[in-house]
């Protein structure tokens, strides 16, 4: 029998005081590992956290239950792709292709919507994801790959936040140059 999958989960809350209860909920649960827990803005708490499928299902049930009014925005990934949590932590390294697709959302669950449909459907490698302090709650990744690919994801991520009824942006930087790659290059190499 194989291991139960690992799935993960971002959740938004509208008030600091009320994330760290939410905080204090999820960490009962000795099953759960809170991967990043934070105030990013004057009035937005985000919590990442991980676990087996159906205990984290339950959990992201539980919390969206109780404190609905609370909860700007969640994301929950039974299955995320594997490169997810490294670029979410930029801890790999990768070279820059023909193209780099932008991806901006007003919310950091959305970014993970988006890095999901990016690498599951139109055959990007991520690069990075950024989430957390600094960005006022929103989300922000990086994604690699052939231009068409690129532009594709493009239009997909556009569609995908219009119909969330969710705000953002993306751009495709088609051919960049070895300065601008030079950005993104962080061993310095």
């Amino acid at each position: 029998m194989s291991a139960p999958s690992t799935s993960l989960a971002c959740l938004e809350i509208r008030s600091i005081a009320r994330g760290y209860q939410i905080l204090n909920l999820l960490s009962e649960n000795s099953q759960l590992e809170i991967l990043e827990a934070s105030a990013v803005d004057a009035q937005r708490f985000l919590i990442l956290v991980e676990g087996e499928q159906a205990r984290l299902a339950k959990a992201v049930d539980e919390v969206t239950r109780r404190a609905q009014h609370q909860v700007l925005d969640f994301e929950f990934l039974p299955v995320p792709p594997p490169a997810l949590k490294q670029a979410i932590y930029s801890l790999q390294q990768v070279e820059l292709k023909e193209a780099l697709l932008v991806v901006e959302t007003d919310t950091a669950s959305r970014i993970l919507s988006c890095a999901q449909l990016l690498l599951n459907e139109h055959n990007l490698t991520l690069v990075e994801i950024k989430v957390g302090r600094g960005l006022r709650g929103q989300g922000l990744g990086f994604f690699t790959g052939k231009n068409t690919d690129a532009l594709n994801g493009k239009a997909a991520v556009e569609a995908l936040l219009k119909g969330m009824n969710r705000g953002g942006a993306a751009e495709v930087i088609s051919e960049p140059t070895a300065k601008f790659k030079s950005y993104f290059n962080l061993s310095g190499d």
